[in-house]
């Protein structure tokens, strides 16, 4: 079954733990140097929304995506 995850939505319905992998998200989001360089708080600010979201759900760290399944006529 092919699955569609919306990442930025309003209506999440899916939320994903990225505890065992967010230090290597902040290593790879640093090597953009030309979106990070003229905001520095975009790292901590990133970390914060993930950390929010990963505690709503008993998480360290979480993203959150609007998943969307394809209807199956039976």
């Amino acid at each position: 079954m092919t699955e569609v995850y919306l990442f930025g939505t309003d209506e999440p319905n899916e939320w994903v733990d990225i505890t065992g992998t967010f230090d290597l998200k902040q290593r790879a989001m640093a090597c953009h140097r030309s979106q990070i360089t003229p905001q520095p708080d975009v790292l901590d600010h990133v970390a914060a929304c993930n950390r929010d979201l990963g505690a709503a759900h008993h998480l360290a760290y979480a993203e959150a995506f609007k998943v969307v399944r394809p209807f199956r006529f039976t």
